[in-house]
């Protein structure tokens, strides 16, 4: 059974930068802006990324153009690696300097043409498809609050055929007052597994749940967000950024062109 909980729009502001990095000449330079940085929790340390990889470290003020063309004829890195808000502001920057590759994580499912950048997308097929065997093993008619994208995805898969799951479809945009009556509503029954794929709301369904029906979770990108006491963590789909990182690197990849690296399930 499929519910829509409203609809609705978020904006997201650019950051600019304001650069630290380490000596030495880098093969690559990780841009992490405030927004990309909420998802890179798990890789706080640049050690985690590769020994060549450097980062310029974003603040809300700068000249985020000035100081990334100050670095890249400073150290002359081979790339340029970007969260996909802070590439808005640098585009211009990376069509002056064509011989270095700029690659954007974190890229919509449609990125724009024409751009510069190789565009990297985390596919969450794979781990979704290990997902649906492991919910058969667990419960029977779990409650999904998923994002549409999600929701369009579970509901072409053919794994998850047989499962008896209702599914709530949460907007981006959606109200706190809308998301606590859609999740009240369908938890209303006890089910015993929730699974939250609902990007920011999250950590409010958790909230709610924990208030209410808690039982175990299955998460999307947990990242840095904590699990509530009273609620177990089952598993969750998680992005490997330096493992992305990786592939990107040692792809041969040209500007305009689109990455998939598959999300995990842990």
């Amino acid at each position: 059974m499929y519910k829509t909980a409203g609809r609705g729009i978020l904006l997201f502001a650019v950051a600019a930068v304001l650069f630290s990095a380490c000596g030495g000449r880098p093969d690559a330079v990780l841009v992490e802006d405030p927004y990309w940085s909420v998802v890179l929790r798990s890789t706080e340390k640049s050690e985690d990324l590769g020994p060549r990889i450097a980062r310029l470290t974003v603040s809300a003020e700068g000249d985020a153009v000035g100081l990334l063309a100050e670095y890249l004829e400073e150290k002359k890195p081979s790339a340029v690696l970007l969260g996909a808000i802070t590439a808005l502001e640098l585009q211009p920057l990376a069509e002056r300097h064509d011989g270095i590759r700029f690659f954007v994580f974190d890229a919509p499912p449609e990125p724009p043409a024409g751009t510069p950048f190789i565009w990297v997308q985390f596919d969450p097929v794979p781990g979704l498809r290990d997902m649906a065997a492991k919910i058969r093993a667990y419960a029977e008619r779990p409650v999904a609050f998923l994002d549409p994208e999600t929701s369009r995805i579970i509901s072409g898969e053919t794994v998850f055929e047989g499962i008896d799951m209702e599914v709530v479809e949460i907007l981006v945009g959606n109200s706190a007052e809308e998301v606590r009556l859609a999740v009240l509503e369908a938890a209303k029954n006890s089910p015993p597994v929730y699974l939250l794929f609902a990007g920011i709301h999250n950590a409010p369904i958790l909230e709610i749940l924990r208030q209410s029906h808690p039982a175990p979770v299955i998460l999307d990108d947990r990242g840095g967000l904590s699990v509530p006491e009273g609620i177990s963590l089952l598993f969750s789909l998680e992005k490997d950024y330096p493992a992305a990182i990786a592939a990107a690197l040692d792809s041969g990849a040209e500007p305009g062109s689109i990455l998939r690296v598959g999300k995990e399930l842990r």
